[in-house]
């Protein structure tokens, strides 16, 4: 099988590709639009490219160039490559609630992908909840640990009674597989979490007990609008995801 692969450098993809090493791969960073040549032939395509999380200093059109029309591009590229399968990578927002400029740009993109089912056999939409495991320095799990790891203050945005549903990112890289190597026509959208609702101050207090480490603990406020709750609702598309306690005891070494 052929696939292409958009965001080859980044976090989920790091963990992806060591497992579809056997497959052709064709690699499509940032810089590689228009992406038709490297679209030409495949079989699939992934697209996990794009500027993650609302970010202050980045523009607005950056955020719908690199978001929104490059994910038009590699639509477009596969609809002239006759390519079957396209798996996009959204987020959770988009069926809880848009609350940032990346939200609104993944919703956007989602329409565009919903515009092309008429174009490609198979579109599939991922919806991410909050993603976290090794290699990861951006999310909130990540950034925790590695206060606790450094025994330097870590910082809570807002109350720290905000949810989320962690998942860790192998389980993301299975529901990838499955969507990849299914049989079937799915050509519809999944949400992709645990179903396990934790607060962020939970979240710390676990770390704390796992890790045996207490670091100061400092507020500040949210740089942007969030989520003020995330659950994935049941049935999950992974079953038995890595439980959030596992998650951080591989992370944290006990």
């Amino acid at each position: 099988m052929k696939i292409a692969v958009t965001g080859y450098r980044g976090f989920i993809s790091s963990h992806l590709l060591p497992e579809i090493r056997g497959e052709q791969l064709s690699l499509i960073e940032q810089d590689d639009y228009p992406p038709n040549e490297r679209v030409e032939g495949t079989d699939a395509v992934i697209h996990l490219g794009a500027i993650a999380g609302a970010n202050p200093d980045i523009s607005p059109y950056e955020y719908f160039e690199y978001n929104v029309k490059r994910t038009v591009d590699l639509l477009e590229a596969a609809r002239l490559a006759k390519t079957k399968r396209f798996i996009f990578i959204s987020t959770c927002a988009v069926s809880l609630g848009v609350r940032n400029i990346y939200d609104v740009t993944k919703l956007q993109a989602e329409q565009w992908c919903e515009a092309y089912r008429g174009y490609l056999d198979d579109i599939v939409i991922l919806r991410l909840y909050n993603v976290y495991g090794e290699g990861d320095s951006k999310s909130v799990v990540a950034k925790f640990v590695s206060a606790v790891k450094k025994g330097t203050p870590l910082v809570i945005h807002g109350t720290g009674k905000q949810t989320r549903d962690f998942i860790f990112v192998k389980d993301v890289v299975r529901a990838i597989k499955k969507v990849l190597y299914s049989g079937e026509m799915l050509n519809r959208s999944f949400e992709i979490g645990t179903g396990q609702e934790k607060s962020v101050s939970e979240l710390v207090n676990m770390i704390f007990l796992i890790s045996g480490k207490k670091v100061p603990i400092e507020y500040g406020p949210l740089p942007y609008k969030q989520l003020e709750k995330a659950r994935c609702p049941e049935p999950l598309f992974v079953e038995n995801p890595v439980r959030l306690k596992e998650g951080l005891k591989l992370l944290l070494r006990v």
